[in-house]
Formats: structure tokens, C-alpha cells, sequence
């Protein structure tokens, strides 16, 4: 069965799973919230992944052109990838950069005239990182991630997007542009309320810039008209 409404597909690590999280008001919601009722939001995070395993996932998540309208997806990998040895996360630099292009060209496959938006790894705070680690007891965890990582991967995500002819939301630089960004993470890696509130003002405006206004897709998707046009008694007569 096609679906019905527009989509829009967020593609990523925990930073896109954890979108949808209540408690910290997740980006995603608030994404969803701008479409409702013109296009529905699917959440395509997989915490703790890598671009390594996202290659063999595009074939089970991104719907080809014929069963769906995707308005765009967003790729978000490199958190992970950037920790470095023995983490067995890691992904070595260059092959994370060419696996992000052949994800590119992976979703282009299903979807030919959908943008891709490649969102960069954004800073990490080690401090707060590495004392949530130490209060879960995962004190190795903190011992695998630095600024200077995440630094070249989030480059590398620039140069794979200008690569692949991909749209760009650098998030690295533009959170870094706030002399306090560390409020923007909850844990040191993860958002929080305000970072999320920072990553949807940032990738909508890129939208509306780029794509287009969520606000001017048509109300239902043409599945009905607005209720103010809706014959109540004789809902059959509109639909």
C-alpha cells in the first residue's frame, strides 16, 4: 500500500532516534508538529550505529518513489564513528566519509528527486560526558570521544555532502557559535531541551530556505478538505 501523505525521513544514529523523546521536547516533535496534517514525520534512528551499518539499512527504510513522496531526509551519522580505538565504534575517517556518499547515492536510488540533508556530528562536551559515564559505571565510554575527533568527521561530513551534492546543516559550527553551546547537551553528547529546540530552528529555517515551508503543503494532503469546507451532516457529500 502507497502512503497516503507526503514524508519526510530522519535517518541516524541516537541524535535521531532520541528526536521523538517527550522529555526533552526532541526535535522531531517539534518537526512533526510544523507538518501535522500535511505530512507525516518518520523517525529512522538507530542508537549506537555507525555509517557502516546504515548502507545495509537504506534498502529497509527509504520507500522508493512509487510507494511514497519523501519531501527529504535527513542523514545524520558520525557521533559514533568519530570514537576512536578500542571503542568498536569507530570507523576509520575516509571510510566514514565515502560511506556517507554511498548513502546518498543509496537514498537517490529510491528516491530521484528528493533532497538528502547531511546534518554534521555536532561538539561534544567531555567534562559532562565523561561524568555521565562514570555515574552509569561505564568509565571506558568517556575515554573514546574528544573534540578533535569530532572535529575531523564533522569535516568530513561537509566534504561528503559538497561531494554528493547534498544539502548541508552544519551543526557543529553553528551550535560552537554560542560561548555557552555545553547547555545544549543534556549528557555531553545527546540534546538537551534547548539544544533540540536549537536543532529544529536551525533545520527548519535550512528547509523553508531550501525546499520549501512545511505550512504551504496542502491541509490533509488532499484526503479532505478543511473542516470549515467538511458538509457535517453529510460527510460523504466531501469526501
Amino acid at each position: 500500500m502507497s502512503h497516503p501523505r507526503p514524508c519526510v525521513v530522519l535517518f541516524g544514529d541516537s541524535l535521531t532516534q532520541f528526536s521523538f523523546d517527550y522529555n526533552t521536547k526532541g526535535w522531531g516533535l517539534h518537526l512533526s508538529s510544523w507538518y501535522a496534517a500535511r505530512a507525516d514525520v518518520l523517525n529512522r534512528g538507530f542508537s549506537g550505529y555507525t555509517t557502516r551499518a546504515a548502507k545495509y539499512l537504506v534498502n529497509k527504510i527509504i520507500p522508493s518513489a512509487k510507494e511514497a513522496k519523501v519531501l527529504y531526509t535527513t542523514l545524520w551519522f558520525g557521533a559514533n564513528d568519530a570514537a576512536f580505538p578500542p571503542n568498536n565504534q569507530h570507523v576509520p575517517l575516509e571510510e566514514y566519509k565515502q560511506n556517507m556518499i554511498d548513502v546518498i547515492k543509496m537514498i537517490r536510488s529510491h528516491q530521484p528527486s528528493s533532497p538528502v540533508i547531511v546534518i554534521t556530528p555536532p561538539p561534544v562536551d567531555i567534562a559532562k560526558w565523561s561524568a555521565d559515564c562514570d555515574a552509569l559505571k561505564r568509565p571506558e565510554s568517556s575515554k573514546c570521544r574528544s573534540q578533535e575527533s569530532v572535529a575531523k568527521y564533522a569535516h568530513a561530513a561537509m566534504e561528503a555532502a559538497k561531494e554528493a551534492d547534498a544539502l548541508l546543516l552544519d551543526i557543529w559550527t553553528l551550535m560552537q557559535q554560542d560561548k555557552d553551546w555545553s547547555r545544549f547537551l543534556s549528557d555531553g553528547l545527546h540534546f538537551s531541551e534547548e539544544g533540540n529546540k536549537f536543532v529544529y530552528d536551525a533545520l527548519r529555517d535550512l528547509v523553508k530556505s531550501k525546499i520549501g515551508d512545511a505550512e504551504k503543503l496542502d491541509l490533509y494532503a488532499g484526503q479532505g478538505p478543511a473542516w470549515s469546507a467538511l458538509d457535517l451532516q453529510h460527510p460523504e457529500n466531501s469526501l
